[in-house]
């Protein structure tokens, strides 16, 4: 809080700031004798997380269950809190928490995902290409 200051009469452009808030600009005016409360209400900025651009496949986003669109380069402002990120691309999903604080930005990687996702993807396919011409050689 901020208290009692001396001021002389008059128009004033006050700002008043916080970390982690935005600022709040206002004008008073103060007149002769007079003694001035003002109350505001600071608004907390949001978090942010980023999505690199991802070598492979974008992915799909999902926060707290609401798409929120692809991994390519996206930023994407966030409430303070912690929030359920889905990861998802038909190759697979990948699901986590975050904690995310006013005013920080949080990096989020995806190629892992792509890539764990896509070798674990191509693996099934491999061996099913490899077990079928095996089955087909076998059995006249």
């Amino acid at each position: 809080p901020f208290h009692k200051q001396e001021l002389n009469a008059g128009k004033y452009r006050i700002t008043i700031s916080k970390p982690q808030y935005y600022d709040k600009i206002d004008s008073i005016e103060i007149k002769p004798n007079e003694e001035l409360r003002l109350e505001t209400e600071l608004i907390l900025k949001p978090g942010k997380l980023s999505f690199a651009k991802t070598q492979g496949i974008p992915v799909d986003i999902y926060i707290d269950g609401t798409y929120k669109g692809k991994s390519n380069g996206v930023v994407l402002e966030i409430s303070e809190g912690t929030h359920d990120i889905l990861l998802k691309n038909w190759f697979g999903e990948k699901q986590f928490s975050a904690q995310i604080k006013a005013d920080e930005t949080k990096n989020i990687s995806v190629d892992e995902f792509v890539r764990n996702s896509a070798f674990s993807w191509w693996g099934v396919v491999g061996a099913v290409l490899v077990a079928v011409p095996i089955y087909f050689v076998g059995h006249k």
